[in-house]
């Protein structure tokens, strides 16, 4: 595994201090094996002088070039399956939507758990799933579906004697999940059912080339706008990941980084609100792409707080993608639905 450094001696024989991933840990070196507790496992690895320092080469591993490629091709038809995803019906798409939500909250709650939190757990997904069932078949109601859950819960933590009494960081930790994972991702749900105009451009185009006899229904435009947001995050990232590969002095310049990605927020929101023909096209997509990167920059400030937690020695990666890929678009959907309503309803 890459990261592993030796950077001192332990306090008896064979023990040495290791850094990984930015984390000072304790192992056990024998002969070419190293028993590290923070990553609940043998690791296998030789054992190099750079720089007069330990360093831990990894071993090749035997089909890591395939894996790679099916990787590749893994991602790509997920990324497929992602842009189509909003262009189908409102159910299918909230149902989606909710499954997403559940398991991205159950592990975070499972993480809450491996760090002596003990959540709501089962109250908070059953919230989850209740949400998104009344924004769909009872709008006018599915503001209160928080407020009165989050009183049931903690009456229910207020009660609750096994395990354990409960704690406020119980509680806390039970309302962030329902707030990160429900609250939010929810917002999509109302923009997909919200059809704030009549005849886009882009709904003009997908009639021209056969997309709506595809897909068995027409998407409203507040579908669009999602299937265009999504659009432009993908195409934003690919622009920046190609801009630091073949200039690799920006990779350690944050800010310049940074910078170009926000330009092409800026410009590729641009072109959203030209295809979804926005009054003052120009300068709403500015904004809204605006918008679009100040999001990011707090989902990746947030990422953080989803590091990895063990649970029995195994670490529990399989829900964190769910959140590495998808924490800026939880924190641009309210903004995202009440931009809309706000400007062009």
């Amino acid at each position: 595994m890459m990261g592993f450094v030796a950077v001192g001696g332990g306090r008896s024989a064979g023990l040495k201090e290791l850094r990984y991933c930015g984390r000072i840990v304790t192992g056990k070196v024998e002969g070419q094996k190293v028993l590290d507790r923070r990553c609940s496992g043998v690791v296998r690895a030789g054992l190099e002088e750079v720089e007069g320092e330990q360093r831990l080469a990894p071993s090749p591993q035997p089909g890591s070039e395939l894996e790679y490629v099916r990787k590749a091709v893994f991602g790509v038809i997920v990324s497929l399956l992602f842009l189509i995803w909003p262009l189908m019906n409102s159910v299918t798409f909230a149902a989606v939507l909710t499954a997403l939500c559940v398991l991205g909250q159950h592990y975070y709650y499972r993480t809450a758990e491996s760090q002596s939190y003990l959540p709501a757990r089962r109250t908070g997904l059953i919230t989850t799933m209740l949400m998104m069932f009344t924004i769909m078949y009872a709008p006018a109601y599915s503001t209160a579906v928080i407020p009165i859950c989050s009183t049931l819960i903690c009456c229910y933590l207020l009660f609750r004697e096994n395990p354990r009494i409960a704690t406020i960081a119980d509680l806390s930790t039970t309302l962030a999940g329902l707030f990160y994972a429900a609250l939010l991702p929810s917002f999509y749900v109302r923009l997909h059912m919200l059809d704030y105009l009549s005849s886009t451009r882009l709904r003009l185009w997908f009639d021209a080339h056969g997309v709506h006899s595809f897909l068995g229904s027409v998407p409203t435009s507040g579908a669009l706008t999602i299937f265009m947001t999504f659009v432009v995050g993908g195409a934003s990232d690919l622009i920046h990941r190609l801009t630091v590969f073949l200039l690799p002095e920006f990779k350690q310049k944050t800010a310049v980084g940074y910078a170009i990605w926000i330009i092409c927020n800026m410009a590729l929101n641009m072109a959203t609100a030209y295809f979804l023909s926005w009054r003052n096209w120009k300068i709403y997509g500015v904004m809204y792409g605006t918008l679009f990167s100040l999001c990011g920059l707090i989902g990746r400030l947030a990422a953080p707080m989803f590091e990895r937690a063990e649970e029995d020695g195994e670490e529990i990666v399989s829900y964190r993608n769910i959140f590495k890929r998808t924490d800026s678009y939880m924190f641009l959907a309210p903004l995202a639905y009440y931009f809309v309503v706000l400007t062009q309803s």
